[in-house]
C-alpha cells in the first residue's frame, strides 16, 4: 500500500512538473498576444508535411528493427512491426511512463516469436542506435553553437570532449570485469545488460553501422519537420535554426515528465529563441510539435482495436 501511494504521488509530481513547465514556457518566454498572433498566422500546407515525415519515420524505424531482429534469425513481417510500432507510440504518449511504448511493442513481439531474448536486445539496440544517431548531429548543432547560439568556443567543445571520454570510459567497462565490480548495483545491472547486447550484435557489425545511417537519416528528417513547423509559423526563419532539433531530443530524454511533456516545448522554445527566432513563433513551434505528435500518435489507436488479442491469449495459455 505505501508502495502504491509512493507511485501516485510520484506520478502526480511528474504531471505537475510537465503542467509546470509548460504553462512557464508560455508566461515567461513570450506574451498571449505574440503566441495569438504566431498561431493564427501558421500555414496548414507545411504541417502536412510534418504528418507525412512522423509516418516515414515509423517506417524507417522499422525497418532497423527488422534488421536487428534478422541479425538474431528472427524473421518478421514489415507490415507486422510497423502496426505494433504504432501502439507503441500510442502508449508511450498516453501513458505515464517514458519507456510505455518500447514495453508495449516489446509485449506484442515477444508474445508471437519463441526468441524473447532477441526481441527485447533488438529493442534497447535500436534504442541505442537512435540514440547514437540523435548525438551525431547534436554534435554538429554544437559544433555550430558558437554562431547559431551565441555559447562561448570552449562550451561545445568541453561537453564533446567530456562525452568522447565517458564513451570510451563507458565501453572499457564493459569489457573489464574489474570496473564493473566497482559500479553501484543499478548501473551495474544495466552494463550487465549491454553487454549482453554488445555479445549478440557483435558479429553483425554491417547491420549496426546499417541501423546507425537510419538513425541519422531519421533523425534529419526530424529537424526538417521542425524546419517546415517554423515555416508554417514565419516564412523568414532561417533554416539553421532547425539545427536545435537534436539537442532537444537529448534534453527530453532526461525523466522528468511523461514523455518529456513541458521539458521538451520549454527546451525548444529557449534554443529557438537563442538561435533568433522571435519568441511568439518559437513558443508557438513548441506547441504545435506538441500538438502534432499527439494528434499523429493516435494512429496507434486504430491498430491497437485491431490488434489479434485473443489470439495472443491463446498462445499464451498454450
Amino acid at each position: 500500500m505505501v508502495a502504491t501511494h509512493s507511485s501516485l504521488l510520484m506520478r502526480a509530481l511528474r504531471y505537475g512538473l510537465a503542467a509546470a513547465c509548460l504553462v512557464g514556457v508560455v508566461i515567461w518566454l513570450t506574451d498571449w498576444g505574440a503566441l495569438w498572433l504566431a498561431l493564427r498566422a501558421a500555414r496548414p500546407a507545411y504541417l502536412i508535411g510534418c504528418v507525412a515525415i512522423y509516418f516515414v519515420g515509423i517506417w524507417l524505424s522499422c525497418l532497423k528493427w527488422r534488421s536487428l531482429l534478422y541479425a538474431q534469425g528472427v524473421r518478421a513481417r514489415l507490415r507486422q512491426l510497423i502496426r505494433w510500432y504504432l501502439i507503441g507510440g500510442f502508449a508511450g504518449s498516453f501513458l505515464p511512463s517514458d519507456i510505455g511504448g518500447d514495453l508495449g511493442r516489446g509485449y506484442l513481439a515477444a508474445r508471437m516469436f519463441d526468441d524473447k531474448a532477441a526481441v527485447w536486445s533488438s529493442i534497447v539496440a535500436e534504442r541505442i542506435t537512435g540514440l547514437a544517431g540523435m548525438a551525431a548531429l547534436a554534435s554538429l548543432a554544437m559544433l555550430l553553437a558558437p554562431q547559431l547560439l551565441g555559447w562561448p568556443m570552449w562550451l561545445p567543445l568541453l561537453l564533446l570532449g567530456g562525452g568522447a571520454v565517458g564513451g570510451a570510459v563507458g565501453l572499457a567497462a564493459l569489457r573489464s570485469p574489474r570496473l564493473l565490480a566497482v559500479l553501484p548495483a543499478p548501473l551495474r545491472r544495466v552494463a550487465d545488460v549491454l553487454r549482453t547486447i554488445l555479445e549478440r550484435y557483435r558479429q553483425h557489425p554491417w547491420t549496426i553501422a546499417y541501423c546507425l545511417l537510419i538513425s541519422i537519416i531519421y533523425h534529419s528528417l526530424t529537424a526538417y519537420s521542425l524546419w517546415l513547423i517554423l515555416l508554417a509559423l514565419d516564412p523568414q526563419t532561417p533554416p539553421q535554426a532547425a539545427l536545435v532539433s537534436p539537442l532537444v531530443g537529448l534534453i527530453g530524454l532526461l525523466p522528468l515528465t511523461p514523455g518529456g511533456l513541458g521539458v521538451r516545448e520549454g527546451a525548444l522554445a529557449v534554443l529557438l529563441t537563442r538561435s533568433g527566432v522571435a519568441a511568439g513563433p518559437a513558443v508557438a513551434a513548441a506547441l504545435v510539435s506538441r500538438a502534432l505528435l499527439t494528434l499523429t500518435a493516435l494512429s496507434g489507436l486504430p491498430a491497437l482495436i485491431g490488434e489479434p488479442w485473443p489470439r495472443l491469449v491463446k498462445r499464451r495459455k498454450a
